[in-house]
């Protein structure tokens, strides 16, 4: 008997495990861009607004969100296709595709934007609403009372109290305003095999479109604009940018990955990452003939005696972000190191070891003259891609003149590539 309980409880248990672990069968991850005008801050209700597909996982392979299924609108831009948009891991809002546009090549959805305030304040009414209109005690069913001796029941209803209503005559129902679609809205709508990623209770009618600004080519070949600056031009800036998820299992347990650590903790910890990152710069200076040489200064040398070798100048890092992460909820912290240094550009990821000191795991160097064999990478965030609870990296891998996604995820000893998308040339 007892072995049978035994077996029973691992069975349970290796059951209860594989369901924590399954395979979502098809999860689409994006980018949702806010936008805003100039000074507005984040906590400013948006002006415009854009979905950018990035990947898609079906049956455990990763493809391409801005192709996959295509027809040609892709999969992941079908109208009515609802993600919900976290930011570093947590819930902030949810964005529903209501129609596909593509520019320049680029696919986009354009679609409604509810953040997470707005749904909690809505919530709220709704909830006092309720309360008010709730009786305030329950005096519970109805009794039928006979009247006693010398009381008259009360006086007969009349026609007049309660008059008939009589229907106006029954008309058809209005159909609702169609809104604008794509050449391939009808071929997706009418492919009953097509599959569907997760859905609003609205199907694909969005009360309120919001327009992204127009799009403007990079100024000069050089120009790399970043994630906040790629779409619109100085009057319009994304100011916000969110990892979503649309899932028709839904986007699974959430959770920030942002590392709690105290004050002195990431003081310490992020002055040695950038060592790590500055070493790596001045190595890749070394390789490539060493740093610009200091200036002599003029004077007579003294017969005999040889110049000292002077030592490379320091690295002077300009625009560092570093940025502390839990990924996989094992109180180790992942840090990312974006830094520019002149016109060197570097990323580096470190991760602590058992006595609590980071130890570069991945780095990537490289300068503006060779972003075409050498592109740079800039962190887009972090996201559970396979809904399996365990954070990855995104990076978006930034070339001479064209960019494209990167999925990563960071262990002990490396940093492995779980999928890298086609080539973006905006």
């Amino acid at each position: 008997m007892l072995a049978v309980t035994c077996a029973a409880l691992l069975a349970a248990g290796i059951l209860a495990h594989a369901q924590r672990k399954r395979s979502h069968q098809l999860r689409a991850l994006a980018l949702v861009e806010l936008y805003g005008p100039p000074g507005a801050g984040v906590t400013a209700k948006p002006t415009g607004a854009k979905l950018l597909p990035v990947a898609i996982l079906v049956n455990d392979k990763w493809y391409d969100a801005a192709s996959y299924d295509a027809t040609p609108r892709p999969l992941a831009l079908d109208p009515g296709t609802v993600y919900e948009a976290l930011a570093n891991g947590e819930p902030a809002g949810f964005f529903t595709v209501g129609l596909a546009r593509q520019e320049k090549g680029e696919w986009f959805g354009v679609g409604e934007w509810k953040s997470r305030a707005e749904i909690e304040r809505a919530e709220k009414a709704a909830a006092a609403r309720r309360e008010k209109t709730r009786p305030v005690a329950d005096e519970g069913p109805p009794v039928l009372r006979r009247p006693k001796s010398g009381e008259t029941g009360p006086p007969p209803h009349k026609q007049e109290d309660h008059p008939l209503t009589v229907p106006d005559k029954a008309q058809p129902d209005r159909p609702a305003p169609a809104s604008p679609v794509t050449p391939s809205a009808s071929a997706g709508a009418s492919d009953p095999d097509r599959p569907t990623l997760r859905r609003g209770g609205g199907g694909s009618q969005v009360s309120a479109t919001l327009e992204p600004p127009p799009v403007t080519a990079p100024k000069a070949a050089g120009d790399h604009p970043t994630l906040a600056k790629r779409p619109g031009g100085p009057a319009f800036q994304a100011a916000q940018v969110f990892l979503a998820v649309s899932d028709p299992d839904g986007t699974g347990p959430t959770r920030s990955y942002a590392f709690p650590w105290k004050a002195e903790e990431e003081r310490a910890l992020k002055a040695k990452t950038i060592a790590l990152a500055e070493a790596e710069v001045a190595k890749y200076r070394a390789a490539r003939g060493g740093a610009p040489p200091a200036k002599q200064t003029p004077g007579k040398q003294t017969p005999g005696k040889r110049t000292a070798k002077k030592a490379a100048p320091a690295v002077k890092f300009e625009n560092v972000q570093v940025t502390g992460y839990d990924l996989a909820l094992d109180n180790n912290v992942e840090l990312v190191v974006t830094a520019t240094a002149a016109d060197v550009f570097v990323t580096l990821v470190a991760r602590t070891d058992l006595e609590f000191t980071p130890q570069k795991v991945f780095a990537v160097v490289t300068d503006k003259d060779h972003l075409d064999a050498i592109p740079r990478m800039e962190l887009v965030g972090p996201i559970d891609a396979d809904g399996k609870g365990r954070g990855e990296l995104l990076f978006r891998i930034v070339g001479e003149g064209s960019y494209r996604y990167g999925l990563y995820r960071v262990l002990r000893d490396g940093m492995p590539e779980l999928w890298r998308s086609g080539v973006y040339e905006p």
